[in-house]
């Protein structure tokens, strides 16, 4: 599981201490390293969790339908993508990575998240956001 950004520090906690998925939780503010160090976390990472931001280009990194870890060829059984939930402003949701999503084979999910606005920090509801994360890894 990949959570991206700073503003998302509160999901990240309760994700770490619920520990109700089991999953690892890395974050591109505590993993400091080079752009090939964050391609492959992004490669590796069965969940990406993130406010709408730049750090989603890094998905063109990621695992899409089918295509095997660190190959990009051949299509194999449905299921080992890299699945995404995208945090968006209410003020101005961009769904520009979700065509990118789409385009790469890759499963997304947006959630708006109410009272924010494009560039200022989010306050995210943690319920809902975990609601939100177990129906993305159910699909």
């Amino acid at each position: 599981v990949w959570i991206a950004g700073c503003s998302t520090s509160c999901v990240r906690t309760q994700l770490i201490d619920s520990a109700i998925f089991g999953l690892q939780v890395v974050s591109p503010v505590d993993e400091a390293g080079s752009m090939l160090h964050v391609a492959r976390l992004f490669a590796r990472a069965l969940v990406v969790v993130a406010p709408h931001g730049g750090t989603l280009a890094n998905l063109l990194f990621s695992r899409a339908s089918g295509v095997e870890p660190g190959t990009h060829e051949g299509r194999a059984r449905r299921g080992t993508e890299a699945r995404v939930l995208e945090l968006l402003p209410a003020n101005r949701p961009n769904l520009c990575y979700e065509r990118l999503c789409r385009s790469l084979g890759l499963r997304y999910m947006g959630l708006v998240v109410p009272d924010t606005t494009y560039n200022q920090p989010m306050h995210v509801h943690v319920p809902r956001v975990l609601v939100a994360f177990q129906a993305l890894l159910s699909s």
